[in-house]
């Protein structure tokens, strides 16, 4: 005899699993929430009549069945599932599912060329001190990504990577596809299983492209996964949105997102798709009556701020906490200008405005030269180890503290304690003037306090790999995005 479902079961990473009941109450549950997260208004009426507030938006969910998940009150009572209802395990359950999926990522494999798997693992580890323990979790490291666009037409006055303006569009040609397949072939065989991560748009909105989907499943087939959708434009495209969620369901995609701006756009998707629709669909909330809209401070939101500080309408944000919303660390790939760029997260500042460095970047026009770039890209910038001649520093942000036997380094976010010696100690104050390159490092170390030149080599990959060693890159490539002149106050 065949066992009923579980009351409460993984419907994320097994979809079929998810009947349609159990789609509708997760999904009903889903939109009460991010009613309550969007709309001044609506929180103020669920917290005085939370039955009024439902029947006012057309909510299908009990309020007070779930109220523990809502109201600010009850917060800290959520601390046992067991004796929560049904509608609330059910909820949990699928948000730790969501959770889940972002490790998934991570647990891709490792880039199949030795060189790209050391410096991405750096980067992962200097972004733990950099950015923080909390907020580092949510940065996947995509090894990939692709703009099918060059520019964006929605032109969000907050907009993290300042995209220009919606000007140029790689369409799904016979010479375009055969690009296009050729330069997923090459990163199938340089990053490997990890280039599943990627997805294809950056400074630009997916459905600009009027071919997007084909080019997913040209992904899908080469590559083995369907890539993730991130559009501001849902509630313009509603027909053809439809049929991508259902397009990616058929793939076995995880999740999508829709940047929702405004409440008249809530209002619009809300009113076009149904609950279980958008089950798998991430909505975030980018409105200004959003309880703490998502917003990072880089890009136009950067230069906005920094405008606002200039007039004394703000207070000046640290560098250290302006954030970013980069998720790649390795390459950003625009199939309109065939361009290549290494990137890798960084907090916003004025040097880096757009939350991310560039460390490289070169052109191609077909799989072959793109192969010899990635090659170059590989060899001038991915050491497996500290280079003898380059000049040795801590990573830029990291303060110093000489201990008797080593020294300790730190950042507002971070902190770790390298112990050994007085040789330790001494090499640590040396990589924090910055000075001399590993040679000469490890040959005055050998001079002053008899240390063997490999072991000081071998300390200083240790520091390398962890992180604490710099690789900011020097030069032009500081120079990023085209900015768009940003209004005082937000328009849509």
């Amino acid at each position: 005899m065949t066992q009923p479902a579980p009351e409460v079961r993984p419907i994320l990473f097994n979809k079929a699993d998810a009947d349609w009941e159990y789609r509708t109450d997760v999904g009903n549950t889903k939109r009460f929430i991010e009613r309550w997260h969007a709309d001044d208004k609506f929180r103020a009426l669920a917290l005085e009549d939370s039955g009024a507030a439902a029947a006012k938006y057309g909510l299908k969910s009990d309020p007070e069945e779930i109220r523990v998940l809502w109201d600010p009150a009850l917060k800290d009572t959520l601390d046992s599932t067991e004796s929560q209802p049904l509608s609330v395990r059910r909820y949990l359950a699928f948000q730790n599912e969501k959770y889940r999926s972002r490790t998934r990522y991570r647990e891709k494999g490792t880039p199949l060329d030795s060189r790209f798997a050391a410096w991405r693992s750096r980067m992962m580890n200097r972004c733990v001190s950099h950015l923080g323990g909390h907020k580092a979790e949510y940065v996947v490291h995509a090894p990939v990504c692709f703009e099918l666009s060059k520019g964006c037409s929605v032109g969000c006055w907050f907009c993290s990577v300042a995209a220009p303006r919606l000007s140029d569009q790689f369409l799904y040609t016979p010479e375009n596809q055969s690009l296009w397949r050729e330069t997923l072939e090459v990163f199938k065989e340089t990053v490997g299983p990890p280039a599943q991560m990627g997805f294809c748009y950056w400074a630009s909105d997916p459905l600009d492209n009027p071919d997007y989907e084909q080019y997913l499943c040209d992904f899908h087939e080469v590559l083995g996964e369907f890539p993730q959708t991130t559009t501001a434009q849902a509630q313009k495209h509603v027909d053809r949105v439809r049929e991508l969620l259902k397009l990616a369901e058929s793939k076995d995609g995880m999740l999508e997102r829709f940047s929702v701006l405004t409440l008249k756009q809530w209002n619009l998707i809300h009113d076009a798709f149904d609950p279980a629709e958008l089950t798998y669909v991430e909505c975030i909330p980018q409105n200004k009556e959003a309880f703490h809209p998502t917003k990072s401070i880089s890009g136009r939101a950067l230069q906005r701020h920094r405008k606002r500080v200039a007039k004394n309408q703000e207070e000046m944000i640290p560098d250290d906490q302006t954030f970013t919303t980069a998720c790649v660390s390795g390459f950003l790939v625009n199939m309109v200008e065939r361009t290549v760029r290494l990137i890798t997260p960084c907090h916003a500042n004025d040097r880096w405005p757009l939350g991310y460095w560039v460390v490289d970047q070169g052109t191609f026009s077909d799989g072959a030269s793109l192969r010899r770039l990635l090659d170059r890209i590989f060899e001038e910038n991915m050491p497996l180890t500290v280079p003898r001649e380059k000049v040795m520093r801590l990573t830029q942000d990291l303060k110093f503290t000489p201990l008797d036997d080593g020294f300790e380094v730190n950042t507002r976010y971070w902190s770790q304690v390298v112990r050994r010696d007085a040789a330790t100690r001494e090499l640590g104050v040396l990589l924090n003037k910055g000075e001399r390159s590993a040679e000469e490092l490890a040959l005055e170390l050998m001079d002053r306090q008899g240390v063997p030149l490999e072991e000081t080599f071998l300390q200083l990959n240790g520091l390398l790999e962890r992180g604490i060693i710099d690789e900011e890159p020097a030069g032009a490539q500081s120079a990023q995005g085209d900015w768009v002149p940003v209004p005082e106050e937000p328009q849509y």
